[in-house]
């Protein structure tokens, strides 16, 4: 398997929904991932989740993603 660098991921869920950012720190590796984005969208759409964003981005975060957790929505 050729080495792809550091990867950094952010999806974020909204009920059937899913939002997602790749930080990939090769070029290469970024344009792996751009050319299967569709394959991506499709995988989501098989378990029953819209992919309403999959953003691609070359490079690193620029900062510390929040961590995994619980959040509650008090308005709805």
């Amino acid at each position: 398997m050729p080495q792809t660098g550091a990867v950094d991921t952010l999806m974020t869920l909204r009920a059937d929904s899913v939002a997602v950012t790749l930080w990939a720190e090769s070029g290469e590796t970024a344009a792996r991932f751009r050319a299967d984005v569709d394959a991506l969208r499709e995988a989501f759409g098989d378990v029953g989740l819209e992919a309403t964003r999959i953003d691609i981005r070359r490079g690193r975060p620029s900062a510390e993603p929040q961590k995994a957790g619980y959040f509650v929505d008090w308005r709805t």
